[in-house]
């Protein structure tokens, strides 16, 4: 009987979790009017960034050295 109840409460909070984790809930109660959208004003687009093909490989390289756990050796600043 512990296994059901166990079970059955695991199923709700996972049911609770993800409706929080939901985006855009939008709940109908009737009788109420919805409320007015709030007026879209455009900014300008900003320029998008170029990054050179050292900053990128130096973005790749910190990516790599992070999921091979590189930071746990502690290497100083001039052997890097």
């Amino acid at each position: 009987m512990k296994f059901k109840s166990t079970l059955t409460l695991g199923l709700a909070a996972l049911g609770f979790a993800s409706g929080l984790c939901a985006e855009d809930i939008k709940i109908s109660v009737p009788g109420s009017t919805p409320a007015a959208p709030a007026a879209a004003v455009a900014a300008p687009a900003a320029p998008a960034v170029q990054y050179g093909e050292t900053e990128v490989l130096q973005a790749l390289g910190w990516l790599a050295g992070r999921q091979m756990n590189l930071d746990t050796f502690g290497f100083s600043e001039a052997q890097l």
